[in-house]
């Protein structure tokens, strides 16, 4: 039977229901054990899958990007817009959900939701050039498998070569319509030439939480096609997201100590390296604070729409308006919505034990000198 795939359009996202339905999403987050230098099964697993997908042997000790053909660079053409790639770079429970939803749910976007972690399979994971550490307390072990997976797979992404093995680990659901329409054509034909059509011309959108910066700059090295959005939260704002919505908030409150501390140093190294990319890459990357997005989102969305070369119509900035001013909150993903973005952004202030933000107050007093930087009071 032949597959009826059908792209989004216009008048898919200026309805109500612009938010795909309802999948089985449900994820299984685990505790990290504690890292020694030796591997472990997992690791061993994690360098078998990363030699599948290479297609061959190569070597894991000298990560780089696969030189295949981009797709289009981003740019404007009259009211079309040209396919760019984007990673909006964000940290857990940072409000990515949120902004991803701004930037991958337009009629001319495709989102690829935390596509690093899908295949990664270590939700409390992050990765850098040459190893791989735990977000919860930032102890590490050495290697470069995690990086060269992680590279593969947005490579992948962003030159619209994902096998359907891969997609078939990526989260259902939580992508959009253009997402699904390209995930159904590769279940079906399993063809890059059947379907790229369905993401070449889109401008793809990773939401990536698993990568360091220092991966960030090395994937800007290497695709002249791509675009990095760097957001930011209120650690204290952060860790109380975290507290509330995590599988393992009872760890992290018994942790506080080290699970603040891990959350800040990740930051302030993240912080200084993107220094640094900044002036190096000024057209290309963009740091941008989830509290300034949430105080005025119509012209944080239109900043953002604009440095990605998305020509936006009035149904986006529509859109935008209904899920920050929303009769009633949701925080499912792809139907993200708040009755009132400001006040949910600064809820923390209210909800937050003294003892919780003395903790964190405490580990992360060099990070607020640095996100003085971006607009973040002293506290």
């Amino acid at each position: 039977m032949a597959w009826a795939g059908k792209a989004a359009d216009e008048s898919d996202y200026a309805r109500d229901d612009y938010a795909p339905k309802k999948e089985n999403t449900t994820e299984v987050e685990r505790i990290p054990s504690v890292y020694s230098d030796t591997g472990d099964e997992n690791d061993r697993k994690q360098t078998r899958f990363s030699e599948t997908l290479s297609s061959g042997k190569k070597s894991l000790d000298n990560v780089s990007m696969v030189t295949t053909k981009e797709a289009p660079v981003g740019r404007k053409n009259g009211d079309e817009t040209v396919a760019t790639n984007v990673i909006l770079m964000a940290y857990m429970k940072g409000g990515s959900t949120f902004v991803g939803s701004i930037l991958g749910h337009t009629p001319k976007s495709i989102h690829f939701y935390q596509p690093v972690l899908s295949v990664y399979g270590k939700n409390y994971d992050y990765i850098s050039k040459d190893k791989t550490c735990s977000v919860l307390t930032n102890k590490c072990r050495n290697g470069t498998a995690g990086a060269y997976l992680a590279t593969r797979v947005l490579t992948e992404i962003f030159n619209c070569t994902l096998s359907r093995y891969t997609i078939r680990r990526l989260s259902d659901g939580k992508g959009g319509r253009n997402w699904k329409v390209y995930r159904d054509c590769m279940y079906h034909f399993d063809s890059h030439e059947e379907c790229r059509k369905y993401c070449a011309d889109k401008i793809r959108v990773a939401k990536v939480l698993g990568l360091s910066m220092d991966m960030i700059e090395g994937l800007l090295d290497s695709l002249p096609s791509l675009k990095v959005i760097y957001l930011l939260r209120d650690p204290r704002a952060t860790m109380v997201s975290r507290l509330t919505h995590m599988g393992a908030k009872r760890f992290l409150e018994e942790n506080i100590i080290d699970t603040s501390r891990a959350l800040c140093e990740r930051m302030l190294n993240d912080i200084s390296i993107s220094k640094t990319i900044q002036q190096k890459y000024p057209l290309r990357f963009k740091s941008i604070t989830y509290e300034s997005i949430a105080r005025e989102p119509i012209p944080k969305a239109v900043e953002m729409y604009n440095f990605i070369d998305y020509v936006y119509q009035e149904s986006d900035l529509e859109r935008i308006r209904m899920i920050t001013n929303s009769p009633q909150s949701s925080d499912k993903v792809g139907q993200v919505k708040r009755a009132n973005s400001t006040a949910t952004s600064e809820n923390w202030k209210y909800v937050i034990k003294p003892r919780i933000k003395n903790t964190i107050d405490s580990s992360c007093s060099k990070t607020y000198t640095q996100l003085r930087g971006f607009g973040y009071a002293a506290p």
